[in-house]
């Protein structure tokens, strides 16, 4: 009795393993956070210097206040596709939802 007993606790604990990774990764991707583009490393959106740090990934909402010192024209490359929460240019929202997608149409 105490063998099928011992076999049912290791199923029940790599069932609770399972769902907690399940969550851990569920959870882990609904995090979002507020990015402000800095620009003073060089134009490329995936440079995390240039966002104080860390790079955008998905759910972030990015905003843009002023050029920095790699100017205006910047280059978008993210990783393919990426999903924003929202895009803020100077205090005013422009879209509530963004997506780069460079997979063809």
């Amino acid at each position: 009795m105490n063998k099928y007993k011992s076999e049912y606790q290791l199923f029940a604990c790599s069932r609770l393993l399972a769902l907690a990774v399940l969550f851990a990764g569920v959870v882990g991707d609904s995090y979002a956070a507020a990015k402000t583009w800095l620009g003073n490393s060089d134009a490329n959106l995936a440079t995390a210097a240039n966002w104080g740090g860390t790079a955008p990934v998905d759910n972030d909402t990015l905003t843009f206040n002023a050029a920095g010192s790699a100017g205006t024209a910047l280059n978008n490359n993210l990783v393919s596709p990426t999903y924003t929460a929202g895009i803020v240019f100077n205090g005013e929202t422009r879209s509530s939802s963004a997506r780069r997608d460079s997979r063809p149409s």
